[in-house]
């Protein structure tokens, strides 16, 4: 049903003219949720401090610091909170299917979910809230504890 309805659309755009003013406003909602995520996850940092491109899983503490790798692991993550409220919207407007509704509502709000645990855990890890057992810290009278 949904892959019928997906060729539905692709004809029907095959077949009407559109003009470049028609695409441009169709299209403009989309390059500004793109502009603004990048901007959010940090690319201009990326782009003018050049940092190391990083470990997936070892981020260097404090916020004053991102490595690329973080960047673009923000960027899928807020790219991912925009998608599941867009399931969950249209999955709202579409009442008179039940199943294809619900079905877009829960998967939506999973995605929306896992994608905000993923922002927090960078966070927590980054402020130090979440410290690894292998990772050397101070104590309050300067020695290293493994």
């Amino acid at each position: 049903m949904v892959k019928e309805r997906a060729w539905r659309l692709v004809r029907s755009l095959i077949r009407r003219r559109y003009t470049l003013a028609e695409y441009l406003r169709a299209l403009t909602p989309v390059i500004a949720t793109i502009v603004a995520v990048s901007l959010l996850s940090g690319v201009i940092y990326i782009m003018v401090e050049k940092p190391a491109m990083g470990v997936p899983f070892h981020w260097p503490r404090g916020t004053d610091i991102q490595t690329t790798m973080e960047g673009i692991i923000v960027f899928i993550a807020y790219s991912g909170q925009i998608i599941g409220l867009v399931m969950v919207y249209e999955g709202l407007r579409k009442v008179y299917e039940p199943k294809y509704s619900m079905m877009l509502i829960i998967i939506g709000t999973i995605v929306l979910i896992l994608c905000l645990a993923t922002l927090w855990l960078i966070m927590y890890v980054k402020t130090g809230v979440l410290r690894s057992t292998t990772e050397p810290t101070l104590t309050s009278l300067g020695r290293l504890v493994y």
